[in-house]
């Protein structure tokens, strides 16, 4: 008595699950097609790079999370005229792979 019935929203799941949003913000839309692959690779750099040039990630996490090595992070900085910052272990690290 006074109870509802379940909608068919609370019984099923949403038809999105697997599969990337076609909306991230109100306002911004995704097609189909640029769902994944490049895309999403070019969003991992901007996000690593904005938050190494915030110091918020180390080098090294910041190029695992935009998957490059570490010459492909070094250029990609060079290129947004983003500086390095280097602790000492960083900088030895970087004389260790110059000397490779």
């Amino acid at each position: 008595v006074g109870q509802s019935a379940p909608s068919s929203s609370d019984s099923q799941a949403p038809e999105s699950v697997g599969r990337p949003p076609d909306t991230i913000h109100p306002g911004v839309h995704f097609t189909h097609s640029i769902h994944g692959g490049r895309i999403e690779a070019e969003l991992l750099e901007e996000l690593a790079l904005a938050l190494y040039a915030q110091e918020l990630l180390s080098f090294g996490k910041a190029r695992e999370l935009a998957s490059l090595d570490h010459w492909q992070f070094s250029q990609l900085l060079g290129e947004r005229s983003i500086p390095r910052y280097y602790s000492e272990t960083e900088l030895a690290e970087d004389l260790d792979y110059a000397r490779l």
